[in-house]
């Protein structure tokens, strides 16, 4: 339902804060409708995600609900769009946004209900002048449907959060930690993988795990698009 004079834009990285550091929500909005993601980590401390994409805002558009999904598809080093499943809900979330900066994340995900506050991830300063903005949620289009990359960006620093799978065609996520060169037309860093406690318990940042495990990089276009 369109709201008449539209939502705030919430587009951010979005997270409990430092007490629960590595795992978080990706929000992307265009007009009235959000993609959202939450990665977070499994019974085994594997990272997984859960996409909802889409949904719908109340009246009022502070609160967005939607189905959450858990896909399964190839993995990333060859990719299968024909192996992409997106499956059956296996649950739902509620982001009640509270403020422009500030909203509570209420979700059920195969029976395990839980509510959280959360906060948009100051990661750093917005700066003025030109500045090439490429916050959004990326993909390979049709051709490769099923996985994809958020970009979040504050300033002139990104943080890019890759949805994707495993050996196992199981839904994984890798962040990005890198640098800008070339006048700002390259972005380039190390991948990294990160395991936790699992979503059904109580979270302890000091079971959180980062390992390197390669490098990636983005050639951004003159329009924006790497």
């Amino acid at each position: 339902r369109v709201v008449a004079q539209g939502p705030l834009d919430y587009t951010d990285m979005w997270w409990a804060g430092t007490s629960e550091n590595g795992w978080g929500i990706s929000v992307t909005q265009h007009g009235p409708i959000q993609f959202n993601v939450i990665f977070a980590y499994d019974a085994q401390g594997k990272s997984l995600w859960y996409v909802m994409p889409g949904g719908s805002f109340n009246a009022a558009g502070n609160v967005f609900t939607g189905a959450l999904y858990l896909p399964t598809s190839s993995p990333f080093s060859a990719y299968d769009k024909s192996r992409f499943v997106i499956g059956a809900p296996v649950g739902i979330a509620t982001i009640t946004y509270t403020g422009q900066s500030t909203a509570t994340l209420a979700y059920t995900i195969n029976g395990i209900s839980a509510t959280k506050s959360i906060q948009r991830q100051v990661f750093s300063a917005e700066t003025t002048g030109p500045n090439l903005r490429i916050n959004d949620l990326w993909w390979a289009t049709f051709a490769e449907d099923g996985w994809g990359m958020n970009i979040a960006q504050q300033g002139r620093v990104l943080f890019p959060v890759w949805y994707t799978y495993d050996a196992d065609n199981r839904p994984t996520w890798f962040t990005l930690t890198g640098t800008y060169t070339n006048g700002r037309k390259n972005f380039s860093g190390d991948l990294v993988r990160t395991t936790g406690p699992a979503y059904t318990q109580p979270f302890r940042s000091d079971l959180v795990t980062v390992t390197e495990i390669g490098t990636a990089s983005f050639d951004f276009a003159p329009t924006g698009q790497p």
